[in-house]
């Protein structure tokens, strides 16, 4: 009961992820004990302790290191903590001052790259946001860069924060042997691949500095619509969305499919693309109203499988109605349930 108890306490699923947590905490706690005594060879096996139990909750207690993160003990925070460490060692066993001012000049470099390198990320990932995200319609009218390169923008701090292994390793080298050519080769690998990976994404960030713009990309999915002529828009907005929300679009796709009318779905978050299963129907997802506004979607039936708010005042249109065979034909679908309701406009 009392394990059960911590595990609930310390957000982690069971006793193996409990004894990682506990190996980690007694690594971190045993770091600068270690520093300051010194003992080298304890501390290496502290240091590898905690890079080891810190990568492994990452992926079996996620909730756990999210209250690291609530307690400012952030992924940042846990690999200066090591660096500091490791440096108040070294200066412990006596490492010539310059071996000493230099890891403190690499490694401060290296989090003031990991820090230019997420500004450079975020500017990336906002100018990349496009005002209306389309499946299934041909957008090859406007020049839209190619994502960058996963291995550059997917986890990239964790993959940033742990270029200081070199610089690590190398001093631990160092002071075990006592030469400190192993010290400023790692602080060399360091640096430069920190260096590197900053200049690639500067190359990317180029390359997104074409993105069309707002007018573009709403003009080319408009030319696309006009072309495509939908008849039947089916319209979801949730505020929360999820695989168990989403179902209600999920389901009226295959009757979409079946329609001899042209089906649209129209979404508004752009999370929904992530639980949408997979059709051959035209996809427009338009997080801002008055992006929306400017859509030509010319439909004479509209399909809300849903009924917030949201959904309720974009329904509504100060265009006169159309006939009611229009509706009745649309709710007469097999995949029509009791949540779902028809309102028709003049296409």
């Amino acid at each position: 009961m009392t394990i059960r108890r911590l595990c609930a306490a310390l957000r982690v699923p069971g006793k193996t992820e409990l004894l990682l947590v506990i190996l980690f905490g007694a690594g971190f706690a045993a770091l600068p004990v270690l520093a300051l005594l010194p003992s080298l060879w304890g501390f290496t096996a502290a240091w590898a302790v905690t890079y080891l139990a810190d990568e492994a909750l990452h992926v079996k207690a996620p909730g756990f290191v999210r209250r690291l993160a609530t307690l400012q003990l952030s992924r940042t925070m846990r690999f200066a903590v090591r660096t500091v460490m490791l440096l108040a060692l070294a200066d412990r066993m006596d490492a010539p001052g310059a071996v000493l001012v230099t890891g403190l000049a690499v490694l401060s470099a290296h989090f003031l790259l990991v820090m230019m390198y997420s500004a450079l990320h975020h500017v990336i990932r906002r100018r990349r946001i496009l005002p209306v995200i389309v499946r299934n319609l041909e957008m090859s009218g406007i020049d839209i860069p190619e994502r960058p390169p996963a291995y550059l923008y997917r986890r990239f701090l964790r993959k940033l924060l742990h270029l200081d292994l070199p610089a690590h390793a190398g001093l631990i080298v160092a002071l075990a042997t006592g030469t400190w050519y192993s010290a400023y080769a790692g602080y060399a690998l360091t640096i430069g691949a920190a260096s590197a990976a900053l200049i690639a994404l500067l190359g990317q960030f180029r390359a997104v500095r074409r993105m069309p713009r707002r007018d573009a990309v709403i003009g080319e999915v408009n030319r696309q619509l006009d072309a495509y002529r939908p008849e039947v828009a089916l319209y979801f907005s949730f505020a929360a969305v999820s695989r168990d929300f989403m179902y209600q679009v999920n389901m009226w796709i295959e009757t979409l499919e079946q329609l001899d009318r042209r089906p649209v779905i129209v979404l508004r978050e752009r999370a929904s693309f992530r639980f949408l299963g997979r059709t051959r129907i035209p996809v427009v997802c338009v997080p801002k109203a008055d992006d929306l506004a400017e859509l030509e979607l010319s439909v004479r039936v509209v399909l809300s499988p849903a009924t917030p708010a949201r959904t309720a005042t974009c329904c509504a249109s100060p265009r006169p109605s159309t006939s009611s065979s229009a509706t009745a034909t649309a709710t007469s679908s097999p995949a029509a349930t009791a949540s779902a309701r028809c309102t028709t406009r003049s296409g």
